[in-house]
């Protein structure tokens, strides 16, 4: 063994010359083209790739929160004389959840590539729903006595927001 070790040796110290050269070669073209530099360039496009996914993700979420807002304002109102208004307006942002919905799907899918992970399934319809109809019943002396819960709105509902 020792002798492959000194034969081995020997033979780099004959051919330093021509190995320095290939090494010389080898390093030139690896570092000095600057390969190992755009590696690390597309890392940094990919986390500046993902923190725009991010700021775009939480802008349609702010969006979808205020759209949902008026919306259920509107839903709560008494449009007396503007009617319409309010219906058309209810309809087109309702219009307007479904692109924001749609849109952060489309950048969650993006985000999700980007990480390796499936994408994340989530609802931004934050409209409230209707109060339910509840009955209570209340026993007395063994006879059931139906209650209507109180889910009627106030006497003076609240006034419509400004339309746009």
């Amino acid at each position: 063994m020792e002798h492959l070790i000194a034969r081995f040796w020997n033979a780099m110290r004959e051919h330093r010359g021509k190995l320095g050269t290939a090494l010389g070669a080898v390093l030139a073209l690896t570092i000095g083209q600057g390969s190992c530099w755009r590696w690390k360039e597309h890392e940094l496009a990919v986390t500046n790739q993902r923190v725009q996914s991010g700021a775009r993700i939480e802008h349609v979420m702010l969006e979808a929160i205020k759209a949902s807002a008026l919306y259920a304002r509107l839903q709560d109102c008494d449009p007396a004389d503007t009617i319409a208004r309010v219906q058309n307006r209810k309809v087109a942002l309702s219009r307007q959840l479904e692109l924001l919905q749609n849109e952060f799907t489309a950048v969650e899918r993006d985000l999700a590539q980007l990480d390796g992970r499936p994408p994340r399934q989530v609802d931004l319809n934050f409209i409230p729903p209707p109060a339910p109809n509840i009955e209570v019943e209340v026993h007395v002396d063994g006879k059931v006595i139906p209650q209507p819960l109180d889910t009627t709105p106030p006497a003076v509902p609240p006034e419509c927001p400004a339309l746009e």
